[in-house]
């Protein structure tokens, strides 16, 4: 039948019509109302000997209006081996993808399952893998994320898989918050919760603060009883009371504090004489390392004053009071344990002195 040629040129005409084929209008987009399987449906197939507009490739853009931007969309997925894509395949819109702007692609990325691109800069980035040389974002969100080169967030990070990174920098006043545990470095066991577990070194040039007391109210550690520091450098330190590990004696934590300690047979003991040479250590608060030096609390007898060296006592556990001028007298060098720093007396009460042997 006759055709005019704005027939052939109409997107409705039908397998018998007379039809510009999918060749011809390569790089041209076709014009629907808007993107729906109905309107895909317009798109005449042609014949079998004569394909239409339907073709892997076909760009097709909607009409757009004064409060929305036109949409370009390409058709990306054939796998029927039907030529003329007459049946659904065409008119299922999963099987298309949109083109955007370049203003549109550093605006929002959202609902997506994969992003792979060498530079990413946008507002919101939402997607189930982002494998990105750069990425630049106010949001950030995916269940995997593979940082090559650089990672800068303004905004929000929220992850909730895994973050494999190169470096981490910083400016300005940064907050990283992660309510799980964490390994950096080569370790592969996995820590327990709430814990990170460094496998390599570690470089701080700024403070590194750790809080006195967790969340719960407990004391924090640095190190415990079975995973110990090797060395420790430093040019200025701030502490308490000094533990000797290797004078560790179990069952000193059920001992009252501040009790004077004694070598004997080979263990530390209360003292039980006064001036015993042998005089070792304090036992500290809760714990089996006693303290040989510090400021720390240590039981006495008897009156003292501030100042006065503390000698062992014939009172178990107990040190007594002497006063300076007599250390020469009564030869007690290698007898002394503390001095005292402030004044008491009584028959068992506890003092500040500054342990140390002498």
């Amino acid at each position: 039948m006759a055709v005019i040629f704005g027939s052939i040129l109409a997107l409705g005409n039908s397998g018998s019509e007379a039809t510009l084929d999918s060749i011809n209008l390569k790089g041209t987009t076709l014009l629907v109302n808007d993107f729906s399987s109905a309107s895909l449906a317009t798109i005449g197939p042609g014949l079998t000997t004569a394909p239409g507009k339907r073709k892997l490739g076909t760009i097709i853009s909607t009409t757009g209006s004064i409060n929305s931007l036109p949409e370009y969309y390409v058709f990306h997925n054939t796998s029927s081996g039907d030529l003329n894509l007459s049946g659904s395949e065409w008119t299922n819109t999963t099987n298309w993808e949109k083109l955007a702007f370049s203003s549109q692609i550093s605006g929002a990325f959202s609902n997506v399952t994969n992003v792979t691109i060498t530079e990413l800069s946008s507002t919101e980035v939402s997607a189930s893998h982002i494998t990105a040389s750069n990425i630049s974002a106010s949001i950030l969100s995916a269940s995997d994320i593979l940082v090559t080169n650089n990672l800068e967030v303004d905004g929000d990070f929220d992850l909730s898989g895994s973050f494999i990174f190169q470096g981490f920098q910083f400016s300005d006043s940064a907050i990283l918050n992660h309510t799980g545990s964490n390994t950096f470095g080569s370790g592969s066991s996995s820590p327990s919760a709430l814990s990170h577990e460094f496998t390599g070194s570690i470089k701080i040039t700024g403070s590194g603060i750790f809080p006195l007391r967790s969340e719960s109210g407990d004391i924090m550690d640095l190190g415990s009883s079975t995973q110990k520091w090797t060395n420790l450098y430093a040019v200025n330190t701030y502490f308490g009371g000094i533990h000797e590990i290797n004078l560790e004696t179990r069952g000193l934590h059920n001992i009252q504090e501040g009790t004077i300690l004694s070598l004997k047979n080979g263990t530390l003991q209360p003292c039980e004489f006064e001036g015993d040479p042998l005089v070792m250590a304090v036992t500290s608060k809760e714990g089996n390392y006693p303290i040989v030096m510090g400021a720390e609390p240590i039981l006495i007898t008897g009156k003292v004053e501030e100042g006065d060296y503390i000698i062992t006592s014939n009172i178990k556990g107990h040190g007594k009071a002497v006063n300076p001028e007599y250390i020469y007298d009564k030869q007690l060098f290698g007898k002394i344990i503390a001095q005292s720093l402030e004044k008491g007396e009584g028959l068992s009460y506890l003092i500040k002195a500054m342990i140390r042997k002498m």
